[in-house]
This record gives structure tokens, sequence and C-alpha cells, in this order.
């Protein structure tokens, strides 16, 4: 790839490269941490069920899996397990290598004129 092929026209003013599942891999350990959260409460999510909601946030995913489900959790305390499910594996998430090596290159370009900044979660 050439360094040209990455500056953006002049109608963009940045470039954003969003790091979870984009510059990390990170759907499986979301879904370890998703799974493991109910099936300590009797309601393992399945990985085709997980899949089908990539991209929804972390409320829509609790609420509506309960929904589904028929069961009832404390939000709060829901999400201290899935946090800790989530560290627990955090060692086993792996760069994706060509999405690292454009951001790579783009923050290194010499023609670079915009800003390079990873997405920050809203959260």
């Amino acid at each position: 790839m050439s360094v040209s092929a990455l500056n953006p026209p002049e109608s963009y003013s940045a470039i954003i490269f969003d790091c979870d599942g984009t510059l990390v891999d990170s759907t499986r350990l979301y879904f370890r941490a998703w799974n493991a959260l109910f099936e300590r409460n009797g309601a393992g999510m399945s990985w085709d069920w997980f899949t089908a909601h990539l991209g929804c946030s972390w409320p829509q995913i609790f609420e509506e899996y309960q929904k589904e489900c028929g069961i009832s959790l404390d939000a709060a305390h829901g999400l201290q397990e899935f946090n800790r499910s989530y560290w627990d594996g955090i060692d086993t998430l792996r760069e994706i290598e060509i999405v690292a090596d454009v951001a790579v290159i783009s923050a290194e370009s010499p023609c670079r004129s915009r800003p390079v900044e990873p997405a920050k979660s809203s959260r």
C-alpha cells in the first residue's frame, strides 16, 4: 500500500481508527465475557445469538438477552461480573496486523497533514 493512498481528500479533517474489533480482535473475548455472565445465571449465550447482535451496546445486549431467556439480573452486578470475565481474558487479545500496519503507516507518513487518533469509548 502506498503512503499517498492513505491521504484522505481535503474534506476530511482526521483519520480515526477504532481499537475494539478493528485494531484488536476482541469479538471472542466479548463473547466469552457475555457467556460467562449468563452461564453463571443458567442461561448460556450461543455464538450465533451473540454475532447477530454485534454492534449493540452493553445495555441493549444485557436487556434483550434477559428478555429472551426469561431471567432478570441486577445490572450493576451483571456489569461487574462481565468486566471481571473480560479483564481475566484481556491477555488473549491479538492485534489485527493489517489494520495496525495501516494505522502505523498513516501516523508516520511524511505526507500526513491530518491527525491520526484511536477512537475512544463514549462509556
